[in-house]
């Protein structure tokens, strides 16, 4: 599908905003989110890549020039209070540590493109943070951070290392 022309009205003329574009996606229905699972969505577009190739490229489900977002939501995997050992998926972006005994999280393997960033918030017992064959970039490289009481890391995959940064409380 191609289109080269903004020329539909995207957004009901009550509103007061005047947005054209040339795909439309508006997600008009009804889903309850106890139907199949607790993933459930209604979206106006879906996009999803995968790239089979032996030494495949990035592939992404959406790619963006200049993206507005008016609402952003963070995949978000919660740490029970039982686990001891995590390996952060493609598809997890924040992650709640409700631990009580050491958590050993893994950073991801699969889905590891420069840009990628991963949130990890610790609310309970020590969390550890491995860059799971990538080394972690803080003020020099290791191979592990302890993630103290209350705190909150951001990492940023570069390409060659995760960047492992201490966000301000």
């Amino acid at each position: 599908m191609f289109a080269n022309f903004a020329g539909i009205q995207a957004l009901s003329a009550s509103t007061g905003i005047e947005v054209k574009g040339a795909l439309v996606g508006l997600g008009l229905g009804k889903l309850n989110k106890s139907a199949y699972s607790n993933n459930n969505a209604l979206v106006g577009v879906f996009g999803r890549a995968h790239n089979a190739a032996s030494d495949p490229a990035p592939a992404y489900g959406g790619y963006f020039i200049g993206l507005k977002a008016n609402g952003f939501f963070y995949n978000v995997k919660v740490i029970t209070q039982t686990t001891t050992s995590h390996t952060v998926s493609g598809s997890e972006d924040y992650i709640s540590c409700y631990n009580t005994e050491l958590l050993q999280l893994y950073l991801p393997t699969s889905n590891r493109h420069p840009g990628r960033i991963i949130y990890v918030k610790r609310i309970n017992g020590l969390v550890r943070v491995y860059g799971n064959g990538v080394n972690l970039m803080l003020h020099n490289q290791g191979s592990s951070v302890e993630v103290a009481d209350g705190d909150c890391w951001m990492f940023v995959f570069d390409g060659s290392y995760w960047c492992a940064q201490k966000l301000i409380r």
